[in-house]
């Protein structure tokens, strides 16, 4: 039996979701959330060999959701870093204004080969605050770090105006590879470092789930586990937490 601290932002809500409704089959005797918003998560601190709030804004936001306001992460067997901006949508913002060799070549965005996209790929993903607060974690060591990322948003974000990548990449044919440079860009970040954990189950194509997992998705609030007003295409219901559990409870113990 393990261990397990999760540490995210709203897309932790998902998986609590899913362990408060009793959908979540893991073989962990421990599961603790930590979440926060993402400007307020990059708040948190090692100091002492433990995770501190250092922020006003983020303890007022931990003590509404009885969180303590620091945590040795060496208690926990494994710890997971959610969400927090590492996720396709990195990809998407390079996607629109540059193209592979391998992809269609538009006017209008700039040219790049495939080594120096995938390059260039790695360095956003790497600047996001998840990947901080793995490589913050991984210097205290003993714990065995694992990484969620962003889900694929609902197939429904083709048709939505206000994320174009995706309807770029549909017209261009570019769905397939845009997913083999996400694959290998997340390859690289985590090799030796961390776990991954991506269901495919929920997967509709390389770069979308199929819709019933957004709906009814829920985000952080003050029971972690609220339904939104509004469609949400980029946030997850307890169905998708669950996958994630099940799959965070199949890594072998001795995995990095």
């Amino acid at each position: 039996m393990a261990s397990c601290l999760i540490l995210g932002n709203s897309h932790v809500a998902a998986l609590a979701a899913a362990q408060n409704a009793g959908l979540a089959a893991t073989s962990f005797d421990r599961v603790e959330f930590i979440a926060a918003p993402r400007d307020q998560l990059k708040h948190l601190v090692v100091e002492s060999g433990r995770l501190v709030a250092s922020d006003e804004s983020l303890r007022m936001s931990f003590d509404k959701l009885n969180f303590s306001h620091s945590v040795d992460p060496r208690d926990f067997d494994i710890i997971v870093v959610c969400g927090l901006g590492l996720g396709l949508r990195r990809l998407m913002r390079l996607y629109v204004t540059h193209y592979a060799d391998t992809m269609r070549h538009d006017p209008g965005r700039r040219p790049l080969s495939d080594d120096c996209f995938q390059q260039a790929l790695v360095g956003l993903m790497g600047r996001s605050l998840a990947w901080n607060l793995i490589e913050k974690i991984s210097e205290l060591g003993s714990s065995r770090m694992t990484l969620v990322p962003e889900p694929a948003p609902s197939s429904e974000v083709y048709s939505d105006h206000t994320n174009p990548g995706w309807a770029l990449a549909k017209r261009n044919g570019d769905i397939d590879v845009l997913g083999v440079f996400y694959a290998k860009a997340l390859d690289v970040l985590t090799k030796g470092r961390a776990s991954l954990v991506l269901p495919k189950q929920p997967l509709e194509d390389a770069i979308t789930s199929a819709p019933r997992y957004s709906s009814g998705s829920v985000r952080l609030t003050n029971d972690l586990t609220s339904h939104h007003d509004k469609a949400d295409l980029f946030h997850m219901n307890a169905e998708y937490g669950a996958l994630v559990m099940a799959t965070l409870s199949s890594i072998p113990q001795h995995e990095s």
